[in-house]
């Protein structure tokens, strides 16, 4: 007999599951949203010169999302969106550089001479005889 009890509480045991709360799928889905809405940010040229200067923190008003770079406009006022945005917006916004004519010039140029300095090597290595 408590053979049998025995071996039908460890059988209810194994086939009891345990549920726990999972992942919340809303929140995850909502910064999944916020860094690809985030990926369009771009400040302005007299506010990225202010950023320049000031150096604001990721979670100024100036990294608030807006609806032109929401794609859900309802997400506008959900905490976990906003800081996912922000966040996001403040790093693309880091990497945010102007390119003035001197760079552009100097990488034309470092690339004119980095296939020019190819085209050479090839058109020595190909006239060599073989032996």
């Amino acid at each position: 007999m408590k053979n049998i009890t025995l071996i039908l509480l460890l059988f209810i045991l194994c086939t009891m599951g345990a549920y726990g709360q999972g992942l919340n799928q809303d929140s995850l889905s909502k910064a999944n949203t916020a860094r690809a809405d985030a990926e369009f940010f771009k400040l302005n040229a007299q506010q990225l010169r202010m950023f320049r200067q000031k150096a604001f923190p990721p979670n100024s008003d100036y990294f608030k999302p807006t609806l032109a770079y929401t794609s859900n406009p309802s997400f506008i006022n959900d905490s976990v969106y906003v800081n996912v945005f922000k966040n996001k917006a403040y790093q693309k916004v880091l990497l945010q550089k102007k390119r003035t004519l001197g760079h552009k010039i100097l990488v034309g140029v470092g690339i004119y001479y980095g296939v020019s300095l190819v085209a050479f090597v090839i058109f020595i290595v190909s006239s060599i005889p073989l032996i």
